[in-house]
């Protein structure tokens, strides 16, 4: 398995859907509009951070200066099958990058994410991942979200939130984030992670007989370590 893909794996969703609001919330409020717009549209689409930087303003923008309901992508990650994947914009993201696009006017041929780095200088490049990376991860942090967060997250988090809270099928699910296997995808938005969590709870629901058992109040006054460490001193200083 390649880095890149381990890293995938190890990321996490978002599970809550205050904590959702809440970090697209801290970008804005952190001055980090198009941290936020990218958050959003990878969230929306479910697409892969790859291909999110790719999108110039000329693929999104009809001749009437709205926003597309859909479009399609040659993904980076399967390139070589050379199969375009469909994208659809709702109107949340279309109502965002249609909002952006009237108040900074930026050309169509211009990547939506620009890096405006000065070692770029005036080329059209777009961010390099590790950019949105950092900055989600701050952002979690600062909003006290728990899990490893990266830019995986957008993406997991919208196969986490259809399956758990949207209740559509896992196949289908499948299906949108372009896996070939359900086991896949179930790994992917940590769905699996959660019903392991289920099982190891249920587990200790059969002994549930010994709850309590530990406890403060059963506890002897000084324990079993103190008490040997007693009599290793005893020994000493005979």
């Amino acid at each position: 398995m390649a880095k890149s893909e381990k890293l995938a794996h190890s990321m996490d969703p978002i599970r809550d859907a205050s904590q959702l609001g809440a970090i697209q919330q801290t970008l804005m409020d952190s001055g980090l509009v198009r941290e936020c717009l990218l958050f959003q549209l990878m969230y929306n689409t479910n697409l892969r951070v790859s291909d999110a930087l790719r999108l110039r303003w000329g693929d999104v923008l009809t001749a009437e200066n709205t926003i597309v309901e859909m479009t399609e992508i040659l993904e980076k990650k399967i390139r070589r099958t050379k199969r375009y994947k469909k994208i659809m914009f709702n109107s949340q993201i279309r109502s965002s990058l249609l909002n952006f696009w009237h108040k900074y006017k930026p050309a169509r041929y211009e990547y939506i994410f620009r890096s405006y780095s000065n070692r770029i200088g005036y080329r059209n490049v777009p961010w390099a991942p590790s950019w949105p990376y950092k900055k989600f991860k701050e952002a979690a942090k600062k909003c006290g979200i728990p899990g490893y967060i990266g830019t995986h997250t957008p993406r997991k988090t919208f196969g986490w939130m259809a399956y758990n809270v949207q209740k559509i099928p896992l196949e289908e699910i499948m299906i949108l984030l372009n896996h070939t296997d359900p086991r896949v995808t179930a790994k992917y938005c940590g769905l699996d992670e959660d019903k392991q969590h289920e099982q190891y709870e249920q587990m200790g629901e059969v002994n549930s007989q010994a709850d309590g058992l530990i406890s403060h109040a059963t506890l002897p006054e000084r324990s079993w370590r103190e008490k040997s460490l007693r009599r290793k001193r005893r020994r000493l200083r005979k």
